[in-house]
C-alpha cells in the first residue's frame, strides 16, 4: 500500500512537470531564443543573464540540501525524486522551443531534395 502511494507521488512529478514546460518554460525559452538572435556577434557569456546564473546556483544548492536532507527518510526521498522528475520534465518540454528553431534554421540536405540528379 505504502509503495504504491510512493509510485502515485513519483508519477504526480510528470505530469505537473510537462504543464510548467508548456506554460513557463517555452515562453522562457521563446524570450531567450529572441534575445541571442538580436545579439551581433554573441559571445558564450552574453547567453546567459547574470540572474539566471545566480538563480542556477541556488538551485544546485537546494538540490544538493535536500537531497542529504530525505537521506534515510523514505517519504521526503518521494517527494524530492517527484520534485526532481518535475523539473527534468519541465525543462525536456520547455526545451523543444529550441529543437523546433534549430530544425526551422536547418537547410535541406541534397539527399532530401525531391528533385534528382542523372
Amino acid at each position: 500500500m505504502a509503495q504504491h502511494r510512493a509510485l502515485n507521488l513519483l508519477g504526480f512529478g510528470f505530469p505537473i512537470g510537462v504543464l510548467k514546460g508548456y506554460t513557463f518554460f517555452s515562453r522562457a525559452c521563446s524570450k531567450n531564443l529572441i534575445r541571442i538572435a538580436l545579439l551581433t556577434n554573441p559571445k558564450l557569456w552574453q547567453c546567459y543573464r547574470p540572474h539566471f546564473l545566480l538563480f542556477l546556483t541556488l538551485m544546485i544548492t537546494l538540490g544538493a540540501t535536500l537531497s542529504h536532507i530525505s537521506q534515510n527518510n523514505y517519504w521526503l526521498l518521494c517527494v524530492v525524486a517527484a520534485l526532481d522528475i518535475s523539473i527534468s520534465s519541465a525543462l525536456l518540454t520547455g526545451g523543444r522551443m529550441f529543437w523546433k528553431r534549430k530544425i526551422a534554421n536547418q537547410e535541406p540536405s541534397p539527399s532530401t531534395n525531391s528533385v534528382t540528379h542523372q
